[in-house]
């Protein structure tokens, strides 16, 4: 038998490493453009965006024929959106297990409720309809989260952070379509996260639900886009980099690629939302709408980014809320 070619053994030996580097150029050139692409959109002021989006409002809409239900309204974001729409005088049920601490006027309620509990969500629900009228607006903004690896989590706690974060706003939809569709009005407008595309070590339960919330809605609107008796209802997602609350005190992402944003600015964002009569993909700041092209990296490449960005250690500094 004829000895092999070394120079041709040299050659063929030579095409994988030259694959591989020819893959982590692509990687490399890819990942610049996410950056450059990240840091133009964060030179977008926000009061500009917010200017946009008051300019798309429909000149028709009164937010004063507006029944609203927003979930965890006793505080943060939830709060301060239960007072931009009080005083545009929307009536307003807040639903949240803990009484609200600010005034309420005439036009706002509270309703005790646990909205991982679904039988409870069905007659607070009914309620309102009756003391307030047949709701248009649902805001699920409900949520906890509970920073400890899986393995040193309860089942209690797994449990509730996916309950309160996820479940609640399936019951809560549920309970509440069912007058929309009556009159195919309404718009239904849910907290996801920039976490419902990255995971992070230490709240994996949260991330997972925030993911369901995303895929919940995506699925929804297609849903009710395909009924003649649902299609003028309107599904709207958000997807907030880190709220300046208590919520994720110590909590650490990259700034440089996904600023925090404040509760205000989230709050405003939805009211507006809800006055464009526009089902909408809130991504805040526009920067984190690049984090959904994670997925298309290979596993040792998605490693490295979440070392780059600090993301494995994110919550090792946690001092939010604790239930």
């Amino acid at each position: 038998m004829a000895n092999s070619n070394p120079q041709q053994n040299n050659v063929l030996a030579a095409v994988p490493s030259s694959l591989l580097v020819l893959v982590l150029w692509l990687v490399s050139g890819v990942c610049a453009i996410c950056t450059a692409v990240a840091g133009v959109l964060m030179l977008i002021p926000q009061s500009l965006i917010q200017q946009v989006n008051k300019a798309s409002q429909n000149s028709t809409f009164d937010y004063k024929k507006q029944v609203v239900i927003i979930t965890g309204g006793s505080n943060g974001v939830g709060e301060l959106t239960v007072k931009k729409f009080m005083d545009l005088g929307s009536k307003v049920a807040v639903l949240d297990i803990h009484e609200p601490s600010y005034k309420l006027k005439d036009n706002v309620k509270y309703y005790h409720c646990d909205v991982s509990n679904s039988s409870m969500v069905k007659a607070v629900i009914d309620k309102v309809a009756k003391e307030l009228g047949p709701p248009t607006v649902l805001f699920n903004n409900a949520g906890i989260v509970v920073a400890k690896s899986l393995i040193s989590s309860t089942i209690e706690e797994l449990d509730r952070v996916n309950n309160v974060t996820y479940a609640s706003m399936m019951y809560t939809t549920h309970a509440v379509l069912p007058y929309m569709l009556e009159k195919n009005n309404g718009h239904i407008i849910s907290v996801a996260s920039m976490v419902s595309f990255v995971t992070t070590p230490k709240s994996l339960t949260y991330c997972a639900a925030k993911a369901a919330v995303h895929s919940f809605f995506e699925g929804l609107r297609q849903e009710l886009d395909l009924n003649p008796q649902g299609d003028n209802i309107h599904v709207s997602t958000v997807y907030p980099a880190r709220i300046k609350t208590n919520m994720f005190s110590g909590v650490k992402t990259p700034q440089w690629f996904v600023p925090d944003v404040t509760p205000d600015y989230v709050a405003q964002q939805v009211v507006d939302t809800v006055g464009s009569q526009q089902g909408k993909d809130l991504f805040l700041p526009l920067s984190t709408k690049l984090l959904q092209l994670i997925v298309f990296f290979p596993r040792n490449i998605r490693n490295i980014a979440y070392q780059l960005t600090g993301v494995a250690t994110s919550f090792d500094g946690f001092k939010g809320n604790k239930w």
